[in-house]
């Protein structure tokens, strides 16, 4: 109920609310500027063996729902044909991101699997090097949302340079009721930096990866945390600055 109240936009809201009847709203879209995958693992090697960008890298992706119900890629495999979004570009030294492509999405309050429903995930992956750990950089996303005459679009820069252009065409192309989003969102700023997406990724053998404390001398608060975690947490101090942040929005446009 808390969850609830605290979304503006909801579906359990029974009354009219930004411009949509009651108990109508298509949860909490998510555009994310950038994520940070930090690691050792290079392109074409491992999990990123079919793909041309590996660790460290950025994503930038908008997850978007309701997704593909079938005939999708599987995870670390390129899309065949008719598989995924159209209209997709990606900037240099990106790849899409194949290792992750969305969610099954079940609920226990769910009364029947027509309830159930597919969330995509449509990102690419930006290659980084050490220069982006040690230098200010700029990081945009432009969004401009469908009208009678447009699909709208996404579209990801770091400094200047292109990361991602998604066409609202593709989107609302595939048929699914998804479109480019147009709800009043919040901005939400957490240090997402880490080796994985996910935490833990897969509990080793006989570890409960219940408790995590990188302070302890205990194996089973230890055993959870990827290799080298928490040396880096506790031996290099880490810091995640942010300088500033900028909405700019067209006077001339009132959406």
């Amino acid at each position: 109920k808390k969850s609830r109240q605290s979304q503006k936009l909801s579906g359990c809201d029974h009354i009219g609310h930004f411009g949509m009847d009651a108990f109508l709203g298509r949860g909490a879209p998510e555009m994310d500027i950038f994520e940070v995958q930090a690691g050792g693992q290079k392109a074409n090697q491992g999990p990123f063996l079919k793909t041309s960008v590996g660790q460290p890298f950025m994503s930038a992706s908008y997850q978007v729902a309701p997704g593909r119900p079938s005939n999708r890629p599987g995870p670390g495999e390129w899309p065949g044909p008719g598989q995924w979004y159209d209209g997709l570009v990606g900037g240099k030294n990106t790849s899409l991101n194949i290792g992750f492509y969305g969610n099954y999405n079940h609920f226990l309050s769910d009364r029947s699997k027509n309830q159930d429903y597919w969330s995509d995930a449509i990102s690419f992956n930006l290659q980084l090097d050490e220069s982006y750990f040690n230098q200010t950089r700029v990081y945009r996303l432009e969004w401009d949302v469908p009208t009678d005459e447009s699909d709208g679009y996404l579209h990801w820069f770091v400094d200047d340079q292109l990361v991602l252009a998604i066409d609202g065409k593709g989107v609302t192309g595939a048929g699914l009721g998804s479109v480019i989003s147009t709800e009043p969102s919040y901005i939400i700023m957490n240090t997402a930096i880490s080796k994985q997406w996910g935490f833990p990724q897969e509990c080793p053998t006989d570890c409960k990866c219940k408790e995590f404390d990188c302070h302890s001398t205990d194996w089973q608060y230890l055993c959870g945390f990827s290799y080298g975690f928490c040396e880096m947490m506790l031996d290099k101090t880490p810091e995640y600055k942010v300088n500033w942040v900028r909405v700019y929005q067209d006077p001339s446009n009132p959406l």
